[in-house]
C-alpha cells in the first residue's frame, strides 16, 4: 500500500511539473504560438532583436560556433568601429544601410537596462509559420562591457532546443495535411560537455534539423556548411538565419526547473528538490494558508500616531 502511495505521489508531481511547465509556455492557450519566438520590436517599439543576415561575418561566426561546439567565439571583443577598423575587423558600415553591429548591440544593451529580466540570446536556425518565428536553437549569453565601451560575449555552456515550438509547428502542419506521426526529438538540453568533440555535437544537432526537414517535406540543411539555407513549403520556411536577441529568463530558469524534477521523479530520486516540491504542493493545494491579517491590524493599531504617519519600511517606497 506504501509503495502505491508513493507512486501516485510521484505520478501527481509529475503531472504538476508539466502543468506548470505548459502554463509558463502557452499560458494554456492551445492555438497560441510559444513564448520562445523572434519578435523585432515589442508592442513599446523596444528592439528585442536582431537578424544577423545584416551581418554577414556575424552570421557566419554564429554558425561556426555550431561547428565548433560554441569554442570558436569571435565575439568576444565587439569594439567600436574605429577600433575594430584599426584592428581589420571593420563593423562600421553594412551593405544595406543597417546599423553598425556594434550599433546594433548596443541598442539591445541599453534596451536591457529597462526591461526587466531580460537577458541576452543567441538565436540560430530558425522555422516560420503563419507570420511567427520561432528559433531551433538558442544559447544564453552573458555581456559585459568595458571602460572602452567594448562588449564581451561569454557563452552559457548548454545549448538549447526549442522542442515547444518545433511541436507547435508540427502539429498544426499535420492537422492540415493528414499526418498520423508527430516529429521526434532528444532532449531539450544540451549540455556541451557531454560531446567529447565538436564534431559529436554537430552530428547530433543534424539529427535534429534532419528530423524536422523530413517531417516537413524539405531538403536537408547542412550544419558543417556556412552556406546560405532557406526551405519552404506548405506554408512552412526553415533558414540558418541567426539572431541576437533579448528574451525574459525567469520563465526559462522555472522550465529548467520542472525539468530537472521530472528527471529526479522519472529516475526515483528522493532529493532536496523533489521533497521541496512536494512540501509547497502539500501546503498549497491540501492546507489552509496560515492568516497573519489580525495580527498586522492588532500591532498597527498599538502604535502611537507619530510611529504610525511616519515609519521605516522594509521595502523602498515611490518618492510620491
Amino acid at each position: 500500500m506504501a509503495d502505491e502511495s508513493r507512486s501516485a505521489s510521484k505520478e501527481f508531481l509529475a503531472a504538476l511539473c508539466r502543468y506548470y511547465s505548459e502554463f509558463l509556455e502557452t499560458d494554456f492557450h492551445a492555438n497560441r504560438p510559444p513564448s520562445r519566438r523572434i519578435i523585432s520590436r515589442d508592442n513599446n517599439g523596444i528592439v528585442r532583436s536582431v537578424s544577423l543576415k545584416h551581418y554577414p561575418e556575424q552570421q557566419q561566426s554564429a554558425l561556426r560556433l555550431l561547428r565548433t561546439k560554441l569554442q570558436e567565439n569571435t565575439f568576444t571583443n565587439v569594439a567600436r568601429p574605429s577600433e575594430t577598423v584599426a584592428l581589420g575587423l571593420d563593423y562600421s558600415t553594412t551593405s544595406d544601410q543597417a546599423p553598425t553591429f556594434y550599433g546594433a548591440v548596443f541598442e539591445l544593451w541599453k534596451n536591457k537596462e529597462v526591461l526587466d529580466k531580460n537577458e541576452f540570446y543567441l538565436y540560430l536556425y530558425d522555422i516560420t509559420y503563419e507570420r511567427n518565428t520561432f528559433p531551433i536553437f538558442y544559447v544564453s549569453i552573458s555581456v559585459e562591457r568595458d571602460q572602452q565601451g567594448s562588449f564581451h560575449f561569454d557563452f552559457d555552456p548548454v545549448l538549447l532546443i526549442n522542442k515547444k515550438a518545433l511541436q507547435f509547428v508540427s502539429e498544426k502542419h499535420a492537422a492540415i495535411t493528414g499526418k498520423s506521426w508527430r516529429i521526434k526529438l532528444p532532449q531539450r538540453h544540451v549540455y556541451l560537455n557531454n560531446f567529447d568533440h565538436a564534431a559529436a555535437l554537430a552530428a547530433h544537432l543534424q539529427i535534429v534539423v534532419d528530423e524536422a526537414a523530413d517531417f516537413f517535406g524539405l531538403s536537408h540543411p547542412n550544419i558543417l556548411t556556412p552556406n546560405e539555407y532557406s526551405q519552404s513549403r506548405d506554408g512552412v520556411t526553415i533558414t540558418n538565419c541567426c539572431y541576437l536577441s533579448l528574451s525574459d529568463k525567469s520563465d526559462e530558469a522555472l522550465l529548467t526547473d520542472y525539468e530537472n524534477i521530472l528527471a529526479l521523479l522519472d529516475r526515483g530520486e528522493n532529493d532536496q528538490a523533489v521533497t521541496s516540491f512536494q512540501n509547497l504542493s502539500d501546503h498549497y493545494l491540501f492546507k489552509n494558508p496560515d492568516t497573519f491579517d489580525r495580527a498586522v491590524d492588532m500591532d498597527y493599531e498599538a502604535q502611537d500616531l507619530g510611529t504610525k504617519l511616519s515609519y521605516q519600511s522594509p521595502v523602498p517606497l515611490n518618492s510620491e
